[in-house]
C-alpha cells in the first residue's frame, strides 16, 4: 500500500471507531453504564472471574483506570470484588452479578441490532471477508 493509502486506512478505522463508539453511546447510557464499564462487563461475562490486573492486562490500559468503572459498577450492583485472603491482599478479584449479566446480555442484544442497522445494504460475503481481515490483523497484532 502507498503512503496515502496508508494514512486512509488509518483515518477510515480512527473515523468509524468514533462514529461506532457514538452511534452505541445511547444504548450503552440507557443501561446506565459508560463505553468502558461495558467493555469490563463484557470481558467478565467471558471471563466470569478475572483479577483486575487480568482485566486491565487485556483491555490495554493500566489497572488504575479502571478503578473508577469498577466501583461505579459495584456501586450498581453489576459486579463483586473481593479481595483475595492469603499474602498479597492488594489482589483483587471481580466477577458479575446476576444483575451484570442481565444487563450486559442486553447491552449485547440492542448492540446487534445496531451491527444488523449499520449494515444493512451490505452483503454478507463482505462481511465475512471484512471479519477475516479483522481476525488476520488481530493476530498479526498479537504477534508483535
Amino acid at each position: 500500500m502507498t503512503e496515502r493509502e496508508l494514512k486512509q486506512l488509518t483515518e477510515l478505522l480512527r473515523t468509524n471507531h468514533a462514529l461506532w463508539q457514538k452511534y452505541l453511546e445511547p444504548i450503552i447510557n440507557e443501561a446506565g453504564v459508560t463505553f468502558v464499564d461495558r467493555v469490563i462487563l463484557d470481558n467478565l461475562r467471558e471471563d466470569s472471574f478475572s483479577t483486575k490486573n487480568d482485566l486491565a492486562n487485556k483491555l490495554g490500559m493500566p489497572h488504575q483506570n479502571l478503578t473508577r468503572s469498577l466501583a461505579r459498577l459495584e456501586g450498581s450492583g453489576l459486579i463483586v470484588i473481593q479481595k483475595k485472603t492469603g499474602l498479597d491482599l492488594r489482589q483483587i478479584y471481580l466477577s458479575l452479578t446476576p444483575q451484570g449479566k442481565l444487563i450486559n446480555d442486553k447491552i449485547n442484544g440492542d448492540i446487534n441490532s445496531a451491527w444488523q442497522q449499520v449494515s444493512r445494504n451490505i452483503p454478507e460475503q463482505e462481511l465475512l471477508s471484512f471479519m477475516s481481515v479483522l481476525y488476520r490483523m488481530n493476530s498479526n497484532l498479537l504477534d508483535l
